[in-house]
């Protein structure tokens, strides 16, 4: 059970650091800094892999990748082709690969 001046620690969202003979021991976060930190952990790791992975070559040309879209889009039948204005979305995903 949470002391009462919880709440305070819970507002503030600071880390609180807990120390045994002057040594750090443990760090006590509220859920919500918490979560916070995971994703961005998360996000953290997926952009080293993804930077690997370039610096691998494992990466695909993007006008190749709208190619192969297009294609698929050509090839499937069984849905309406004007669901979604894909000129316009390539456009937006190639400017974007630009900056």
């Amino acid at each position: 059970m949470l002391p009462k001046s919880s709440g305070t620690f819970q507002k503030c969202r600071e880390p609180l650091l807990i120390t045994q003979d002057g040594e750090a021991k443990l760090v006590v976060m509220d859920i919500k800094s918490y979560e916070e930190q995971e994703q961005t952990l998360a996000l953290l790791r997926m952009l080293a892999l993804g930077n690997k992975e370039v610096e691998q070559g494992k990466f695909r040309d993007a006008e190749d990748v709208f190619a192969e879209l297009d294609k698929r889009i050509a090839e499937d039948d069984s849905r309406p082709h004007d669901t979604f204005d894909w000129e316009a979305i390539k456009k937006e995903a190639q400017a974007r690969w630009q900056q």
